[in-house]
C-alpha cells in the first residue's frame, strides 16, 4: 500500500507499508512426515521531499521486520527487526548537467530457501542466519547534449553479516554447501554510462561498472574474496535506425574474472575457485510499424540472436550458461 500527498507546492510526502507471507510443505523419502515453513515479512517507511530552487532533498526513514511461525523440525525462531534510513540530495548545475547525493542503511531478511532448504540435500540449512545489513554511500553526475550524454557514478557499500555461500565438511572427503553470516564486506564501484550519436540514426552505447568487493579477514584487512563479485561488467553496442522502421543493434557483453563456490575445496578461509573474464556477442533486428487505428498505435517484430558466437561462458563453478540461443516475437503497442 503507498500513499502519496502534495503538501503546499515544493513539498511531497509518501507512506509505504509492505507484508508477505510465504508457506512451504515438504515430504522426503527420509522425512515422511509433512513439515511445514513460513515466514512473514512486513514492512513500513515514509519519506519526504522538499524542493528549494534547483536542489531538491529527500529524507525518510522505516521499519521492516520478519518471523517464522512455523519452522518444520528446527527450532523457533525469535523475529527480527531492523530500521531503515536513507537521505539523497540532487540539483543541477549549468544547464546540461546533474548531480545527486544519497546515504542509506537497509536490512535484508534471509528467506526460507536460505533459512531451512537442503537443496537435495546438497545444502547444510542454517537456522541461526541473521538479516544482513548494508550501509551505502552514492555520489554521481551526468551531462547532457544533442549528441551525446555521460554519467558517472561512485558508490561505496558496507555489509554486515552478508549472507554468503561457503564449504563445510561434513565426513572424511565429503564436503557440502552452506550459508553463513559473513563478518562484513566491503563494496567499492564506479559505473559509467554514454551514448553518442555522431549521425542522424547511428548511435553508439556504453554502460560498464568497476567493483572491487572484499570481505573482512580476521586481521581486520579487506583482501578477502566473496562469490559472484566479478571486477567488471560492460556492456558496448551500436543501433541503427532507418526512417523506414527497420532497426539493427549489435552488442558486446563482457564480465571480468570472479570466483565461485567449489565443493572440492574443504578450506572455509578460501572455498572458491576463480573464473575467468568472458565475452558474448548479441545480435538484434527489428521492424517497427506506425500506426494509429483506434487504440492500436503499431508493433514491432524483431528477431534476436544472443552469444551467436556459441561461446561457453559460466554462470558458477559447474554450471554453463546458454550457448548461442535465437528469440523471435512482435511487440503490440495499444494507447489508451
Amino acid at each position: 500500500l503507498r500513499i502519496d500527498r502534495e503538501i503546499g507546492e515544493q513539498t511531497d510526502l509518501r507512506v509505504r507499508g509492505t507484508a508477505r507471507y510465504a508457506s512451504h510443505r515438504e515430504r522426503t523419502d527420509e522425512k515422511p512426515d509433512e513439515l511445514l515453513y513460513s515466514q512473514l515479512l512486513v514492512g513500513a517507511a515514509a519519506e519526504v521531499e522538499q524542493r528549494t530552487g534547483k536542489v531538491t532533498l529527500r529524507a525518510g526513514a522505516g521499519y521492516e521486520g520478519a518471523t517464522t511461525p512455523e519452522t518444520g523440525d528446527a527450532v523457533e525462531r525469535d523475529g527480527d527487526h531492523e530500521y531503515v534510513v536513507q537521505g539523497a540530495v540532487e540539483g543541477g548545475f549549468r544547464e546540461d548537467g546533474r548531480w545527486h547525493l544519497n546515504a542509506s542503511r537497509r536490512p535484508r531478511m534471509p528467506s526460507l530457501r536460505e533459512l531451512y532448504s537442503d537443496a537435495l540435500s546438497t545444502f547444510e540449512p542454517n537456522d541461526a542466519l541473521e538479516p544482513e545489513i548494508q550501509d551505502a554511500f552514492e555520489a554521481g553526475a551526468s551531462w547532457s547534449a544533442s549528441r551525446w550524454n555521460l554519467s558517472l557514478n561512485g558508490f561505496w557499500q558496507q555489509i554486515d553479516g552478508a549472507i554468503e555461500r561457503t564449504t563445510v565438511v561434513v565426513a572424511p572427503g565429503e564436503t557440502v554447501r552452506k550459508r553463513v553470516n559473513l563478518d562484513e564486506v566491503r563494496n567499492l564501484g564506479i559505473e559509467v554510462g554514454t551514448v553518442l550519436k555522431p549521425v542522424r540514426g547511428l548511435s553508439f552505447d556504453l554502460q560498464g561498472t568497476w567493483l572491487y568487493s572484499r570481505a573482512r579477514d580476521a586481521d581486520g584487512s579487506y583482501d578477502r574474496r566473496v562469490e559472484d563479485r566479478p571486477d567488471w561488467i560492460a556492456t558496448l553496442a551500436g543501433t541503427w535506425t532507418h526512417r523506414s522502421g527497420l532497426r539493427l543493434r549489435a552488442e558486446l557483453d563482457g564480465i571480468g574474472e570472479r570466483y565461485s563456490l567449489d565443493e572440492t575445496r574443504t578450506d572455509p578461509d578460501d572455498p572458491y575457485r576463480e573464473l575467468d573474464a568472458t565475452a558474448r556477442v548479441n545480435l538484434r533486428f527489428s521492424w517497427r510499424h506506425f500506426a494509429e487505428v483506434g487504440g492500436y498505435a503499431g508493433c514491432e517484430w524483431f528477431v534476436r540472436v544472443d552469444n551467436i558466437l556459441d561461446q561457453v561462458t559460466w554462470s558458477q563453478t559447474g554450471l554453463a550458461e546458454s550457448g548461442r540461443m535465437l528469440q523471435a516475437g512482435v511487440l503490440v503497442d495499444f494507447d489508451r
